[in-house]
């Protein structure tokens, strides 16, 4: 029996350099940005601008437990968050600059007006200060550089035993 002739290819050859046309490709061709759904959007809004867990973020959005975690890993999502975190932090520092605004016309009015002389005292050490008032205080020791480690069975170490002795 003659064998069938080989069957041949219609379709032409592909060349790297044509763009995509499967479907899950088709929506970048066009350059936009793919699509998040409100839910997650939400979700996110609840984690950066609330400060919820992803967990109580996802029940609240009303999404499927564990969905969450795995929409964030796409770059597109990521890029959303990344997005609304720079957000959030632009509206904390415009809100502590106002605050700071309002401490200092506190400590002004407080400084003119109060009665006791402690008070007082504090707001001229609170706006003599140039350092932000969440700035602490750091020590620099001039020790020599390293770890020693004295080992309490060594008596050579000068270290002293302290384990507490068992009565036999």
């Amino acid at each position: 029996m003659p064998k069938p002739p080989a069957r041949k290819n219609t379709q032409p050859a592909r060349n790297d350099t044509q763009p995509s046309t499967t479907p899950k490709e088709k929506n970048n061709t066009t350059g936009g940005a793919r699509r998040i759904s409100e839910r997650v959007k939400k979700a996110i809004h609840l984690v950066v601008h609330q400060g919820k867990t992803q967990m109580d973020a996802e029940k609240e959005a009303d999404l499927s437990s564990g969905y969450f975690t795995i929409v964030m890993k796409k770059p597109h999502v990521r890029q959303y968050f990344n997005e609304q975190k720079v957000i959030a932090d632009t509206d904390i520092a415009q809100l502590r600059a106002s605050g700071e605004k309002v401490a200092l016309i506190t400590a002004i009015d407080l400084l003119q007006n109060s009665k006791d002389e402690r008070i007082r005292v504090k707001m001229v050490e609170f706006l003599a200060s140039k350092a932000p008032p969440s700035a602490s205080p750091v020590t620099i020791v001039n020790a020599p550089g390293g770890y020693v480690y004295s080992d309490p069975r060594d008596p050579a170490s000068g270290a002293k035993d302290v384990t507490p002795e068992e009565d036999q």
